[in-house]
C-alpha cells in the first residue's frame, strides 16, 4: 500500500512539472535567452576588447599597405627621366618694362636666357623670342610667374619621357667600358703577331669611339633633364585703327604711281636704244630732201635758160 502511494505521489510532482513548464510563452523564453547572452557578454569584457584591438590592427596594415604602394609609384616616378618643355605667347603692354621683368623672373629661379631675337614692325610695335633655360625643379614655378607678365595667347606644356632611351645607352655604354677592358688586356698580355695586335688596336679604336658618342648623346640628355626649356614669345599689341575711307584711294594712287614709274623707265630705255636709228633716220632724210630739191632747182633754172 505504502508502496503504491510513493508511485502516485510521483507521477503527480511529475505532471505538475510539466503543466508549469507548458504554461511560459515563447517571448518569456526569448527574454530569458537573452538575459543569459547579456549576463555572457558582461562577464567577458575582455573578448570585446580583443575583437576591437583586431579591427584596429586591420586598419592599421591596411594603411601601411596602401602608403607602401603609394611610396613605390612615387619611387618610380622620381627615377624617370623627362624632359620638360615649355611655349608661351604673351601679348604685353610695354615692350621695355617686360624684358626686364623676364630678366629678373628669370635670375630670381637662377635660370639664363639662352637665345634672344627682338623685331620692330612698321608701326614702332616690337616683339621678342626669347629660349630660356631653367632647373627642372622650378621649371612649373618658372612658367607661372612668366604667364603674369601679359594676356597668354597661347600655351603648350610638354614631359618627354626618355627613361627607355636612357637605360638603353647606360646598358651599351656599361658593355662597352667592359669590351674595351678585356681589349687592353688582350694587347697587355698578347705577344702574337703584328696583324692580329693591330687588328685589336682597331678594335679598340671603334670601341671607344662608340663609347665617345655614348657619352655624348647622354651628356646631352643629361642638359635637357637638368635645364628645361621655356620658349617664350612675347610681344607688343599693333595699333587699332578704324579703316579711312580715303585708303584705297591713297592705295590705288600708289599703284598708279608705281606704273607709271616702271612704264617711264622701260619707255626711256626704249628711247636709249632706238636713239641711235633715230639719229640717222633724221639725217638721212635731210640729206634726201635736200638732194631733191637741188634737183628741182636746177631743172628749173635749165628750163628757163631754155626759154630764154
Amino acid at each position: 500500500m505504502n508502496l503504491r502511494l510513493k508511485i502516485l505521489s510521483f507521477c503527480f510532482c511529475i505532471l505538475t512539472l510539466l503543466s508549469a513548464c507548458s504554461q511560459k510563452s515563447p517571448q518569456s523564453l526569448l527574454e530569458s535567452s537573452q538575459k543569459r547572452d547579456d549576463q555572457y557578454i558582461n562577464s567577458s569584457p575582455s573578448m570585446a576588447a580583443d575583437e576591437e584591438d583586431y579591427s584596429k590592427k586591420s586598419l592599421q596594415t591596411q594603411d601601411r599597405d596602401e602608403s607602401s604602394a603609394a611610396l613605390t609609384k612615387l619611387d618610380a616616378l622620381y627615377n624617370r627621366k623627362l624632359i620638360y618643355q615649355a611655349d608661351l605667347n604673351i601679348e604685353i603692354k610695354k615692350y621695355e618694362e617686360t624684358y626686364q621683368e623676364v630678366q629678373s623672373i628669370v635670375k630670381e629661379l637662377g635660370g639664363f636666357i639662352a637665345d634672344l631675337q627682338v623685331n620692330e614692325g612698321e608701326d614702332k610695335k616690337r616683339s621678342a623670342h626669347a629660349v630660356i633655360r631653367v632647373g627642372e625643379s622650378v621649371f612649373h614655378e618658372a612658367v607661372s610667374k612668366l604667364k603674369k607678365i601679359g594676356d597668354v595667347k597661347f600655351e603648350q606644356i610638354n614631359a618627354q619621357d626618355i627613361t627607355e632611351e636612357y637605360t638603353d645607352l647606360e646598358a651599351r655604354l656599361k658593355n662597352k667600358r667592359e669590351l674595351e677592358k678585356r681589349l687592353i688586356d688582350v694587347l697587355q698580355k698578347r705577344a702574337g703577331k703584328l696583324s692580329d695586335i693591330l687588328e685589336v688596336e682597331r678594335e679598340l679604336a671603334r670601341v671607344r669611339e662608340g663609347i665617345e658618342q655614348i657619352e655624348g648623346r647622354k651628356r646631352f640628355l643629361d642638359d635637357r633633364i637638368t635645364l628645361s626649356t621655356i620658349t617664350l614669345n612675347f610681344y607688343e599689341p599693333s595699333a587699332i585703327t578704324s579703316i579711312s575711307q580715303w585708303k584705297p584711294l591713297k592705295e590705288s594712287l600708289k599703284d598708279i604711281t608705281e606704273i607709271f614709274a616702271k612704264s617711264l623707265g622701260s619707255l626711256l630705255m626704249v628711247l636709249a636704244a632706238l636713239l641711235p636709228w633715230l639719229l640717222l633716220g633724221s639725217l638721212f632724210i635731210y640729206l634726201t630732201v635736200k638732194w631733191i630739191k637741188r634737183k628741182f632747182f636746177q631743172k628749173a633754172n635749165s628750163r628757163e635758160k631754155a626759154s630764154n
